[in-house]
């Protein structure tokens, strides 16, 4: 679907790949994270990363420090390159760029991330 302005109207052709909730759970999964990482957005709205065989073991404490310090504020932006697992159990890098989108009420803020996968 385009817009009048022959612009991309599509949630699937949105830059953006995951948007996450103050909590690290997972409030939008676009059509390009599922071709990604091989998950539809059904099967992982809602959960956190460490709920299902995402992240890699290496990266998970990493990945909780940074999230919890986008949550509470404490940074703005962040950049952070993990190995996760896809869906197919292949394991895969990727840098994740972050910034915080701050909520009109307390607790609604949201982590928006665009990820690319490195050439392993």
């Amino acid at each position: 679907m385009t817009t009048t302005n022959g612009q991309l109207a599509s949630q699937d052709q949105r830059p953006k790949h995951v948007v996450w909730d103050a909590e690290f759970r997972v409030v939008e999964w676009s059509g390009r994270a599922e071709k990604l990482f091989g998950w539809k957005a059904e099967e992982v709205k809602g959960r956190h990363p460490g709920e299902w065989n995402f992240l890699h073991e290496k990266g998970l404490a990493k990945a909780e420090q940074m999230f919890n310090r986008l949550g509470n504020g404490a940074l703005a932006r962040s950049i952070i390159k993990l190995q996760h697992y896809t869906k197919s159990g292949e394991v895969i890098t990727c840098d994740w760029y972050n910034y915080t989108i701050p909520g009109s009420a307390p607790g609604s803020l949201r982590i928006e991330s665009l990820v690319r996968q490195l050439k392993s």
